[in-house]
């Protein structure tokens, strides 16, 4: 099974991207297709499925992006064209925000997604949190707290730093580091 291809965008039809690879051209299943650009250089992480004997070949533009759509199909009541509409519906980070925070209202303008549904995918996304942090805590994240870390920053105040912070929604690593920096320095 493929799970990743290097190559250019040659064309976007919404809800498609068309991806060159030397001389095959692939077409794929994308969410936000605005995001991409024609002749972009680019990785794509492939899912196929096979639905009602026809078979489906999604694309994302990041791994977490493909772990989490594989994620929502494991959601009973949740099928490819939900699991879809759900993705393309916000970007990434604010998708596991809402959905880290339980925030009903965010979800309400997304038609064909019901209550129960809402329900089983909090409910399932609960379940993968550990101790310290939510399911989908951007890998951004995890890497500024090793970062911070290192330097010799304790657990404690990194956390209470990102806290402060994190309704910036900052999805620079470079960036999210030197604003907790900032903050954590005021504190001292």
């Amino acid at each position: 099974m493929i799970y990743a291809l290097k190559g250019q965008v040659v064309r976007v039809s919404d809800p498609y991207l068309y991806f060159s690879l030397k001389s095959v051209i692939f077409r794929f299943i994308v969410v936000r297709s605005k995001e991409y650009k024609l002749n972009e250089e680019t990785t794509l992480f492939i899912y196929k499925v096979f639905y009602n004997e026809k078979e489906y070949v999604f694309a994302f533009k990041e791994e977490k992006e493909r772990h989490f759509f594989v994620e929502l199909l494991k959601i009973n009541g949740i099928g490819i064209k939900t699991a879809h509409k759900i993705m393309s519906y916000a970007t990434f980070f604010d998708l596991v925000t809402a959905i880290n925070s339980e925030n009903h209202a965010f979800f309400t303008k997304l038609k064909g997604v019901r209550k129960t549904n809402l329900e089983d995918l909090f409910r399932h996304f609960n379940k993968k949190q550990n101790k310290h942090q939510k399911l989908v805590n951007s890998p951004i994240v995890e890497d500024a707290f090793i970062a911070l870390s290192k330097l010799g920053y304790l657990k404690s105040e990194i956390k209470e730093a990102y806290k402060k912070i994190e309704s910036l929604k900052i999805e620079d690593l470079e960036e999210l580091i030197l604003t907790m920096l900032e903050v954590l320095n005021n504190e001292r």
